[in-house]
């Protein structure tokens, strides 16, 4: 079954409302209409707009999906004629639901016209690689554990562990993260980073083979963690991060910007 127009008209329930105001209405003589409902135009560029935010363009679409599209567009319209015409724009959780929109979609619309022209050079997105490089974990550990709810029952399994019991056997039963108790408690190689800082600073702690003297408390429950490896992290290609990079340079360049308009404008707060 093709499902790609109801998934999309789902998209178009939940967000359309901007997309269908009056920017989008023309007269009704309009060449550019792909179609009209009552004295709304929709136009050409509002349907290739809708099109290309929600798939990856027309030219990959059926003739069945591109009109499924157009339908959600013009139920959007019913829909937003009904809100204007019952007054239910008035209603301040909706205008406050279209004002949200209207500042994220200004926001980029002002992001992207300041970076136009201003695209990261090879050596700002190096600089970026390398700065990060810096502050990357220098090991990579790879480290079993059997997390349960209460301390009392991991201490009892440290216990079982010290007597001679199987690490994997005791995650198997007993590990309520169902994920890596299905590899013995294996949760691969990681980087500190990647991990809650308790459970961080429990692995870090313990040397290669080493298991835990007492549980790991953090947010999920308590964790026996086992070491099983340790290795030197080895930094991801430049190449294969490059897209990062350039996000990150652009980012920054933004922040800058908005910094700088932040200390010329008059704000003024009071929560």
């Amino acid at each position: 079954m093709n499902r790609l127009p109801l998934l999309l008209g789902a998209v178009a329930i939940a967000g359309l409302a901007a997309c269908t105001q009056k920017t989008a209405s023309t007269s009704t003589g309009s060449s550019d209409a792909v179609a009209v409902i009552d004295n709304h135009v929709i136009t050409r560029s509002l349907y290739d707009h809708y099109v290309n935010s929600v798939s990856n363009g027309a030219e990959n679409l059926s003739p069945e999906q591109k009109n499924g599209l157009l339908e959600n567009l013009v139920r959007g319209q019913l829909l937003a004629s009904q809100a204007e015409a019952t007054g239910a724009t008035k209603d301040e959780e909706a205008r406050n639901a279209l004002e949200l929109q209207r500042l994220n979609i200004m926001s980029q619309a002002a992001s992207k016209a300041f970076l136009k022209g201003k695209e990261p050079t090879e050596a700002e997105m190096r600089a970026e690689y390398d700065e990060r490089l810096k502050t990357m974990d220098k090991v990579e550990y790879r480290a079993s554990h059997i997390l349960v709810k209460e301390e009392e029952e991991a201490r009892k399994i440290i216990a079982q562990l010290n007597a001679g019991g199987s690490f994997a056997a005791i995650a198997r039963a007993k590990s309520t993260d169902t994920v890596s108790a299905a590899k013995g408690g294996d949760l691969e190689w990681f980087a500190p980073a990647a991990m809650t800082s308790e459970f961080a600073n429990a692995v870090t702690a313990l040397k290669k083979g080493e298991t835990s003297a007492a549980p790991a408390k953090t947010e999920y429950g308590y964790h026996v963690i086992r070491v099983t490896d340790i290795r030197e992290a080895t930094p991801p290609p430049f190449e294969s991060v490059k897209e990062q990079m350039a996000q990150a340079v652009d980012a920054k360049k933004l922040k800058v910007w908005v910094d700088e308009l932040t200390k010329k404008a008059k704000i003024k707060k009071s929560l």
